[in-house]
């Protein structure tokens, strides 16, 4: 299904995006940046925002994302109509070795702390590894966003599938592979 770029325009227009906004979720930092992140939360006296669920990540987003920002639903970038119900929220971003700050500005690539509330989803084993070439055949990116909550808003005919397709194709777009 094809959906006319006019709407995008609406839904950004509308401020669909700050109210549920989409993380783009790109690969996983490398063991070394593991170990930089896991003594800089330790330093800044944060170890305990760290769980057996927890993973970093590096996303970017379209808008500003403050922490503590919940998300559910996982969807691929190469098959939107399939996706996994998983609740997950982002608890900590770096951007910037200089300073901390509270959310992922829009725009940013930043190495994304999420705490899940069950299991790290296998399905995020997935994602490329930071600095190795990406295997197109072997490897995937995701969109991580709220979108079942948003039923309420678009009403509770729309399904997943359908508001992934209305919402995600421009930051499919702003961030290519």
């Amino acid at each position: 299904m094809k959906i006319p770029d006019s709407i995008f325009a609406e839904i950004i227009r509308e401020g669909y995006y700050q109210k549920y906004p989409d993380l783009l979720l790109m690969d996983i930092p490398n063991s070394q940046k593991n170990e930089h992140m896991d003594r800089r939360l330790s330093k800044l006296g944060l170890t305990n925002l760290m769980s057996e669920c927890s993973v970093f990540i590096n996303a970017k987003g379209l808008v500003d994302i403050p922490l503590n920002t919940e998300f559910n639903i996982l969807f691929s970038v190469n098959a939107l109509e399939s996706y996994l119900e998983i609740k997950g929220k982002l608890i900590y971003v770096n951007v910037n070795r200089q300073r901390e700050i509270d959310y992922l500005p829009s725009g940013y690539t930043g190495t994304c702390l999420f705490n899940f509330d069950d299991v790290i989803p296998p399905i995020l084993s997935k994602l490329a590894i930071y600095g190795e070439k990406r295997d197109l055949n072997k490897t995937e990116m995701f969109l991580f966003n709220s979108k079942a909550t948003a039923r309420s808003d678009f009403g509770t005919n729309q399904s997943i599938e359908t508001l992934a397709m209305m919402t995600s194709p421009p930051l499919v777009k702003l961030f290519p592979h």
